[in-house]
């Protein structure tokens, strides 16, 4: 079946490593959230442990990334502030994991976002 599906996928311009990878990481992520979940049914977790909120950030942004690509060579604004927004999110995760490094990490993020949503702003206003 996986043949057929990689076939068909292959024949419409889908990429063939994320089923690959759904196909070899998906029981194991099943297994794992399906152990999580009877400990305790709380989602709370998703959301406040600092690397899984990393992973939800950048998975967002990933998801939408195929709407930037489409809205960037088509011209339009609000394309110029997808990755400054992106740096900005992913701040906060990182400030959350503490360490020495990962903070400064997160600092430079926020002061490169800003830096170019005010750049694109810029370039909005002079468009």
């Amino acid at each position: 079946w996986f043949g057929v599906v990689g076939f068909v996928m292959r024949h419409f311009g889908f990429p063939l490593a994320p089923l690959i990878l759904g196909v070899v990481l998906g029981n194991i992520a099943e297994l794992n959230l399906s152990r999580s979940m009877a400990l305790s049914g709380d989602l709370t977790p998703f959301v406040t442990r600092p690397w899984a909120l990393f992973f939800l950030t950048v998975a967002l942004f990933s998801a939408c990334f195929p709407w930037y690509q489409s809205a960037r060579s088509a011209g339009r604004r609000w394309s110029r502030f997808f990755i400054p927004l992106l740096l900005i999110a992913v701040t906060l995760p990182l400030v959350m994991m503490g360490g020495g490094f990962r903070p400064v990490l997160g600092a430079i993020c926020t002061a490169t976002g800003l830096y170019l949503g005010w750049k694109a702003l810029r370039e909005t206003r002079a468009a």
